[in-house]
């Protein structure tokens, strides 16, 4: 198992963090240039299911799973469902206080890590750099800047 981790520093409370990831439903879009859909079926609690659409290295994927634990103003922990967790079983948004704000920590794990990272290189860099972008884009949101920046 690997486990991709990108962590930035947010001058925002982890409340106001979280509460934006309770709205991800209204936010999603503005997150990334490549996200496209977003819905919570059950609200925004331990066990809802939820439904996502981005593009990932240049296609679209579809990926359902639930939250599996959440924890206010400090986790969210999501579980994919089939055939996403065949080789990607989920992650989570880690939410640290710190003295000048919060820190903000994505992570997703992935099965077959010597196979990954033998024979999709790319594709894997490809969500490390999509990662990266989101916790920039997310920086960027809620220390007030409007829109994240669009890139091709």
């Amino acid at each position: 198992m690997i486990v991709l981790r990108d962590a930035i520093q947010i001058n925002a409370s982890s409340e106001d963090i979280f509460e934006w990831l309770s709205n991800l439903d209204k936010n999603y879009r503005d997150w990334h240039q490549d996200h496209v859909k977003w819905e919570f079926r059950g609200g925004f609690r331990e066990g809802s299911k939820c439904y996502c659409e981005e593009l990932i290295h240049g296609k679209l994927h579809r990926m359902k799973g639930r939250i599996t634990r959440l924890r206010k103003d400090e986790l969210v922990e999501f579980k994919f469902s089939f055939p996403t967790t065949l080789i990607c079983p989920g992650g989570s948004f880690i939410i640290e206080p710190d003295g000048s704000g919060s820190t903000f920590v994505a992570t997703l794990s992935f099965r077959f890590a010597g196979v990954l990272s033998r024979f999709a290189k790319r594709r894997m860099n490809s969500v490390k750099n999509h990662m990266k972008e989101e916790g920039q884009n997310l920086k960027r949101i809620l220390e007030g800047a409007e829109t994240c920046p669009k890139t091709n």
